[in-house]
């Protein structure tokens, strides 16, 4: 039987052993682990088939590894926001499901690939609010559903200048 499971505001910075047995995590469909102390993603969630809905939100995150996402092809919504990642160099192309994803609030230092959201013709939603740099190699011809595209806090001048110019209306 599908199972959601939410952990939020649990001050956790280390996950319970259970939660790594595949038997019992192959079933849940959304997992709420955010408002807590993680500083590590949760190698076994590459392992969760059947995840649709995955919120890291809030917690200390500094690494993602880049193929993690590679089994969770059933994901439609991922929140990484205000954790800690330096890059943003995983890997989202075999989420082809993915409607609704959020990187805002981290300290990025680095740019994203120019194909980060290859593959992701679903995608209506993403958020890069005071990502941490310049978003100038984004490609969004791979997201042609694009519904809300959330860029607060950013040098809004250099982005209309990129590839993501003819996305914002001016004036």
């Amino acid at each position: 039987t599908p199972f959601a499971l939410s952990l939020s505001n649990n001050e956790l910075s280390v996950l319970p052993e259970w939660m790594a047995i595949p038997k019992v995590m192959k079933r849940c469909t959304a997992l709420d682990l955010s408002y807590n102390k993680l500083i590590k993603y949760p190698d076994w969630i590459k392992d969760c088939n059947n995840l649709l809905k995955l919120s890291l939100r809030n917690n200390n995150i500094t690494h993602i590894d880049k193929n993690i996402f590679l089994e969770n092809k059933h994901l439609s919504y991922l929140d990484l926001s205000f954790n800690k990642l330096k890059k943003a160099d995983f890997y989202l192309f075999n989420l082809r499901k993915l409607q609704h994803f959020d990187l805002s609030y981290n300290e990025i230092e680095e740019s994203m690939p120019s194909d980060f959201f290859r593959g992701n013709y679903r995608l209506k939603s993403a958020h890069f609010e005071y990502y941490g740099y310049e978003l100038f190699n984004i490609n969004f011809q791979y997201t042609p559903n694009i519904q809300n595209l959330s860029l607060g806090g950013l040098d809004i001048g250099n982005i209309l200048e990129s590839g993501l110019g003819k996305y914002i209306k001016k004036g």
